[in-house]
């Protein structure tokens, strides 16, 4: 029995909604009645004799009245109008306009959507409700009436025009204070700044006092021209005529004070009156169109220039033109050869490969520059080993010194870091020192390898034979490297990633000491 009546139920609903949504989704509906509004208000604006009856019958009595009318409070009235034009055309842009009775209807709608929905909820879930039939059915003939409340309103043709039809009668109001005299005026105003921008247009001087200024520039190069300047002569001719094409086809050159003069007829415009705005319209059109053929006119403007380029040309005819092609010809000749010189790789620079030639010998030479600076070291030397029992160290070698091998130790990791711009080459010396003094290679020992700027090299060496042991490391650039040692279990075979480092044999960097020299 529920599903029944909810079956009828959502029906109903739908059959209902789906008229509305037809509606709705009309681009159309609502808008037969405003555009018969509009229309009429339309025709009654476009009438020529719209409200010159009932303005003729009250002039004699607002003659008065309107004399003590400021021009500014006029302006605020017509400023007035169109904020109420503007919020006119806003709500008949809006969407959603004159939609506020629907949604109020379309919410208590929902509201009794909701309680058919709890009373069937309670039926289905066992728990029926006294007199639920007659509910139900009391709620549906709500719907029902609430769904026709809201189509008559839809089909009125009165429905939404409200607020419209308050606005149009606002704007009524405006319109009757306005003063045909002071209209009349306004236009008249208006032709005689047309009237000026005629004049100003079809001057000959108008809108050419830049391009006077630029003939008078050529002129003045013209009068001491030379033939050693003619070639610049020629281009700074060519860039005068660019700039003075430039400003005969801008668009926007000259037309300054007609610019000035369209603000003023703006501002009047402004206090214009629809009924005369159709004829004010039609003579200003034919005005710009005057204006438009004079601009577009390709002689207009154009009788001085022409004037002055016949004066260039006639200067330029007084030229000599054997000795130009001449002097082009020596320009040329020069140029290429100044081209050739400089694609020459081995123009002007032979002083200075021989030059970088004898600097390049003496620098690969190992012995120029050095003795003296050996003389300074072997001094520098001697005075640190004053009295101290030590001889000479080697610059470029670091000893870890000897040390007993640890007792689970399998093999010895050497790691060097190059901190210098340049590859350094390092070699790494690993000896098995006995306990009667003699050093000998471990397996692997010695290796020399060049590191690369900012990278790193590490290798592991056997000591597993080895009693006590000793790292050395040999560099020509000791000052950027960074170096460690250290034992660990696993042979020198297992990779590196897999060591375990006894503590006992690690050898930090500060803890190597420069190799002592043979004496």
């Amino acid at each position: 029995m529920s599903n029944c009546i909810s079956a009828c139920l959502v029906k109903v609903l739908q059959q209902q909604l789906r008229r509305i949504e037809a509606k709705l989704d009309n681009p159309h509906f609502g808008l037969g009645e405003i555009k018969s509004e509009v229309a009429v208000v339309e025709g009654a604006v476009t009438d020529p004799c719209f409200g010159l009856k009932q303005i003729a019958e009250g002039v004699a009595n607002l003659e008065d009245i309107l004399g003590d009318i400021d021009p500014k409070e006029l302006a605020c009235v017509l400023e007035a109008i169109q904020d109420g034009v503007d919020h006119i055309e806003a709500k008949l842009d809006d969407p959603c306009f004159g939609l506020e009775e629907i949604k109020v209807e379309v919410k208590l709608i929902e509201e009794t959507v909701e309680d058919i929905k709890d009373i069937l909820k309670d039926a289905l879930d066992g728990r029926p409700k006294d007199n639920a039939l007659e509910d139900v059915k009391d709620l549906l003939e709500e719907l029902i009436d609430q769904f026709a409340d809201i189509e008559d309103k839809l089909d009125s043709p009165e429905f939404g025009l409200g607020e419209i039809k308050a606005e149009v009668k606002d704007i009524e109001r405006e319109l009757k204070r306005l003063d045909l005299d002071e209209i009349r005026c306004a236009l008249g105003d208006i032709k005689e700044i047309v009237a000026d921008i005629e004049d100003e247009v079809d001057s000959e001087d108008h809108g050419l006092a830049e391009i006077k200024e630029e003939i008078r520039e050529i002129e003045d190069r013209l009068k001491g021209l030379d033939l050693d300047d003619i070639r610049c002569l020629l281009r700074d001719i060519k860039e005068a005529v660019d700039d003075i094409e430039d400003q005969v086809e801008d668009e926007e050159h000259g037309l300054e004070e007609i610019k000035k003069e369209v603000k003023d007829i703006e501002c009047l415009l402004k206090g214009l009156n629809v009924e005369d705005l159709n004829c004010l319209l039609d003579r200003i059109k034919e005005t710009l169109s005057d204006i438009e053929d004079a601009v577009q006119d390709p002689e207009f403007g154009l009788r001085e220039i022409k004037k002055e380029i016949r004066e260039i040309e006639c200067i330029l005819r007084e030229l000599d033109l054997k000795d130009i092609l001449c002097l082009l010809a020596r320009i040329k000749a020069d140029v290429c050869e100044i081209q050739a010189a400089l694609n020459d790789p081995c123009a002007g620079l032979a002083e200075i490969k021989r030059e970088v030639r004898d600097i390049e010998c003496k620098l690969d030479n190992p012995e120029y520059g050095l003795q003296e600076i050996k003389a300074e070291v072997r001094q520098i030397l001697e005075e640190c080993c004053n009295g101290n029992g030590n001889g000479p160290s080697d610059p470029e070698a670091v000893t870890s010194g000897p040390m007993f091998r640890a007792n689970q130790a399998s093999s010895a990791i050497v790691q060097v870091l190059n901190y210098f711009s340049e590859p350094v080459q390092v070699s790494i010396a690993v000896l098995n020192v006995s306990l009667t003094g003699t050093k000998q290679n471990v397996p692997g020992s010695p290796v020399t390898v060049t590191v690369d700027p900012d990278e790193t090299f590490a290798q592991a060496f056997d000591i597993s034979n080895t009693t006590s042991y000793e790292v050395q490391i040999f560099s020509d650039n000791p000052e950027w490297l960074r170096y460690w040692s250290g034992s660990r279990m696993q042979p020198a075979n297992v990779p590196l990633t897999a060591s375990t480092i006894l503590p006992e044999n690690i050898v930090l960097h500060a803890d190597f000491v420069r190799q002592p020299l043979a004496p």
